[in-house]
């Protein structure tokens, strides 16, 4: 499991988990749809088995609102950081599960909190994935050159590590991104503490 923090609010749950996990194997094979896509069912194991407005803590202030997507694509990726205008980006993955707790609008509402769960094949993919994301953390790291939409350049540092909470007996990654400078002028610029 990931936890992300972006900015002054959003807080990002991600997961990497192998697809039999969420459904039996006599569902998954009798109700598959065309190219592996999940089949209704999927998608609701799914949904009952990620966060409910209830999870988020109340000093986050998370806005009231809750939203599933299922997004079904063979190039889906987590992104870690964005290292001199190039994205340092997870594995690939084809299915995404996502919950969206809160409306986000970076000045009247900056929190919310969002699950996203990676699915892979297997057990051995998700792994796969895990090692590759460890491997790719190691990126972010450093100074880093960053230019916003009005083409101005800020100045990024980027430090990393591993969590001392254990998820499954594994330590997670940390990355942490500090602006010299404070931004103003829009979430994507913000930084923030991503715990995955």
């Amino acid at each position: 499991m990931i936890w992300m923090r972006r900015g002054a609010g959003l807080v990002i749950v991600v997961g990497l988990l192998a697809a039999g996990l969420l459904a039996s194997a006599p569902a998954a094979s009798a109700n598959k749809t065309p190219e592996g896509q999940p089949t209704p069912q999927d998608m609701e194991r799914a949904a009952s088995s990620m966060l409910v407005w209830e999870d988020a803590p109340a000093k986050l202030k998370v806005d009231a609102g809750w939203e599933f997507t299922t997004k079904y694509d063979t190039s889906l990726v987590i992104e870690l950081c964005s290292r001199n205008q190039q994205s340092v980006q997870g594995p690939k993955a084809t299915l995404l599960y996502q919950v969206e707790l809160g409306e986000t609008d970076d000045v009247t509402d900056p929190t919310s909190l969002e699950h996203d769960v990676y699915v892979y094949p297997d057990a051995k993919s998700a792994q796969k994935a895990w090692r590759v994301m460890q491997r790719r953390a190691l990126r972010c790291t450093g100074r880093n050159l960053e230019r916003n939409p009005e083409e101005r350049t800020n100045v990024q540092y980027l430090s990393n590590g591993t969590t001392q909470v254990l998820v499954d007996g594994r330590p997670g990654i940390w990355i942490q991104s500090r602006f010299a400078r404070p931004v103003t002028d829009g979430a994507a610029n913000e930084g923030g503490y991503y715990v995955f």
